[in-house]
């Protein structure tokens, strides 16, 4: 996918620069990060201002001295881990595991992760194994580099450079010779193929053997409603406790609609926890891709 042809420079990027997606990334995270990091400094800097044990001006101390001192030596970790952040944003020094940090991680721990070395590598070459194509309005079917065709159910793939002798479809294309199909809303990735962009991912499940092919595309803009409006309506409140999801509809009087719901959930309880004294998990970072419609999966 580095390959630098007209087809693949843009297949990963959105700025048609391939490491700019990751710089994209990195930026976004540390940005996140940063502000996380100085919303924990300044919680716990307001806190140590009050003396142990006591209160002023609606803000409490710690409750004993010895919380006070593990505190202090917090908060000048946390001002280290700042200073490091701020400098890689400064030098735009970009940070990219490929494959994934977690499961990088996992490799040293494989009993805790409950795999097998077999399994890890299994895992680590399909997150690593990926091939993404951002659409085009213009090109035929939504899309030059990665071409599915609704009526005949074939995926064409366009070759870079160095791999266009493997062609066997014109204009250096390579057709896969089993028949691709969206069991699932087919008919809409179609539409959007015949009339926009779409974009395509192909992916690898170890666990299954497969090979998988997503679709996904920008959703149309729509005015957001008032509030007041929302309220006129039942609404769905969903409380998140640790192992599960519990979701009630509710009326717009506050009485519920009926039974509650209840699904299990692997959110981990820390996840929940509040950042006020400087404890709390750091906000995800949002996503760089535009917003699109739910991936159709195929196989």
């Amino acid at each position: 996918m580095g390959c630098d042809t007209p087809g693949w420079s843009h297949a990963r990027s959105p700025d048609r620069r391939y490491p700019g997606y990751y710089r994209i990334i990195s930026s976004i995270r540390l940005g996140a990060k940063r502000a996380t990091l100085r919303c924990r400094i300044k919680a716990i800097e307001g806190r140590l201002a009050v003396p142990a044990g006591t209160g002023r001006n609606r803000r409490r101390g710690y409750a004993t001295q010895a919380e006070r001192f593990e505190k202090q030596r917090r908060v000048q970790a946390l001002r280290a881990r700042l200073a490091g952040v701020e400098a890689r944003i400064d030098a735009g020094r970009v940070s990219v595991c490929r494959g994934g940090t977690r499961l990088a991680k996992a490799r040293h721990s494989l009993p805790a992760a409950g795999r097998t070395l077999e399994q890890w590598r299994q895992e680590w070459d399909a997150e690593r194994w990926f091939l993404t194509a951002d659409g085009e309005a213009g090109k035929p079917l939504g899309n030059e580099t990665l071409r599915w065709n609704p009526g005949e159910g074939w995926l064409e793939v366009r070759l870079p450079g160095p791999l266009a002798h493997l062609a066997n479809r014109p204009h250096g294309r390579y057709r896969l010779s089993c028949r691709v199909e969206f069991p699932y809303r087919g008919d809409e990735v179609a539409a959007q193929a015949a009339t926009g962009a779409v974009r395509y991912d192909i992916s690898y499940d170890p666990g299954r053997g497969r090979w998988y092919l997503d679709a996904s595309w920008r959703a149309p803009a729509r005015p957001v409603p008032a509030l007041g409006e929302l309220r006129a309506r039942p609404v769905l409140a969903v409380d998140l406790n640790h192992g599960h999801l519990a979701g009630w509809a509710v009326t717009p009087d506050g009485n519920p609609a009926g039974p509650r719901s209840q699904s299990p959930s692997h959110w981990p309880a820390s996840r929940r926890r509040s950042g006020t004294d400087g404890s709390g998990p750091p906000s995800p970072p949002s996503s760089p891709w535009p917003a699109s419609t739910a991936a159709r999966r195929s196989r």
